[in-house]
């Protein structure tokens, strides 16, 4: 039936969500083509029609490549700015952190960093940036030597699927509000392709610990990306 180029950041987590999108663009006869790309690369792309499908778009982060060639359609995830604990940390009253360390991943620094550094000021401690590629090895690193550290990090990533760190939901200033996460597809495929693959697309729901999932199997576990997406759509990749 044709072609797909299907677009996406080179990173673990969105190759793991490009190829999720893939396995419902080839169910419906379609092969893919995959195309990686810098972040430096995306706008150049999607703004002389190189794709088909972009599978790694943040809004509003990502609002400048919205143009007339793309429009943004469902919302696969919602990126969230979220606190994580490595070991015993403690949290008192008003915030107060008692830990080793603080990290914060650079896309919480990127997009948070107001909020950053009001944490910053009111908990007297220093926060170590680090690339939220190799977060999660750090991560691993501190658990070894028994650290205690807190984490500022965007759900998904490997780190949320790691039972050994734990979520915190309360006790802490919440860094900001959630980001969605739709596809942009190009008009040209919008108005003259398969509509029951469009509407689909549209619906199409991974949430971030499905997101999480692929992160850690691609990331922690190795799994090629494909591999990973197929055991999502069997149901394999999160214990029920």
């Amino acid at each position: 039936m044709g072609v797909i180029k299907l677009g996406f950041l080179h990173t673990a987590l969105h190759a793991g969500c490009a190829s999720a999108v893939a396995r419902v663009i080839e169910a419906h006869g379609f092969e893919v083509d995959y195309v990686d790309l810098t972040r430096g690369d995306v706008k150049e792309a999607l703004f002389t029609n190189q794709l088909d499908i972009y599978a790694s778009t943040w809004l509003p982060m990502d609002d400048d490549l919205l143009n007339g060639n793309y429009r943004a359609v469902g919302d696969l995830y919602q990126p969230l700015p979220s606190w994580l604990t490595v070991g015993d940390v403690t949290i008192g009253e008003g915030g107060a952190v008692t830990c080793d360390a603080i990290y914060a991943a650079e896309s919480v620094r990127h997009l948070y960093a107001d909020a950053l550094q009001s944490f910053k000021r009111t908990s007297h401690k220093d926060v170590t940036i680090i690339d939220d590629e190799t977060l999660y090895h750090q991560l691993n690193h501190a658990a070894q030597q028994d650290q205690r550290v807190l984490v500022a990090a965007m759900q998904p990533h490997a780190a949320f699927f790691d039972a050994r760190f734990q979520l915190i939901e309360a006790g802490l200033p919440t860094l900001g509000a959630p980001l969605r996460a739709p596809l942009l597809i190009s008009e040209n495929l919008a108005e003259s392709g398969d509509p029951d693959l469009f509407d689909e697309l549209s619906e199409m729901m991974l949430g971030v610990k499905v997101m999480s999932a692929l992160d850690y199997a691609i990331t922690v576990e190795g799994v090629d990306p494909e591999d990973a997406a197929e055991s999502w759509q069997r149901g394999r990749l999160i214990p029920r």
